[in-house]
């Protein structure tokens, strides 16, 4: 993206994935330079490129940007069901994750910050993984799905066999806690 024109939508999600959760780019907290920029695009531009063609142009980029490190962390076999799902609206009825953020979006996206919309697209994509119902509420996510190496590369051991929707292997018994305690979480979350 050169500073003299005007954003794209491929621009916009590369963004988005840039700075994650957090909403700021977590090179220091500061801004990538130009050619870190060009670089990212470079390297993942199928992604990007991908959700760009597939989301309704209408959604957020938080959206993309959020599964747009979901794929990379977990793979596109993973995330692609979740991404058709959700741009075909084609929903498994009330408790389905994508249903959920759907609806949230609809109530709220235009009144929310991109931040917010990536956020609660990480936790609807987490409840997805690990075959969860949403109890219609999705709490925005606390941490992102990894947070970015160096010069904006994927950390060198995704855990993409790790709560999985085809995972054989049984997760860790910290892991098991950590997912527990985000279930918790976000059923405390729920109004009664």
């Amino acid at each position: 993206m050169s500073e003299s024109h005007r954003p794209t939508r491929f621009d916009m999600i590369a963004n988005q994935m840039m700075k994650g959760c957090n909403g700021k780019v977590q090179q220091n907290n500061i801004a990538g330079t130009q050619e870190q920029i060009e670089d990212f695009q470079r390297i993942y531009g199928d992604t990007i490129r991908y959700l760009e063609d597939t989301l309704p142009k209408s959604v957020s980029v938080g959206v993309a940007g959020a599964l747009g490190k979901a794929i990379l962390w977990y793979g596109k076999k993973e995330t692609k069901p979740f991404v058709e799902a959700f741009s075909k609206r084609e929903f498994n009825g009330k408790g389905d994750p994508c249903l959920a953020l759907w609806e949230w979006l609809i109530r709220n996206g235009n009144k929310r910050q991109t931040n917010e919309v990536y956020r609660r697209t990480v936790t609807a994509f987490r409840i997805f993984l690990r075959r969860g119902e949403s109890k219609g509420y999705l709490k925005p996510a606390l941490d992102d799905i990894f947070e970015w190496e160096n010069n904006f590369r994927v950390m060198r051991q995704p855990r993409r066999n790790q709560h999985t929707r085809n995972s054989n292997t049984s997760p860790t018994k910290q892991t098991d806690e950590a997912i527990q305690a985000d279930v918790e979480d976000m059923l405390g979350a729920c109004p009664t």
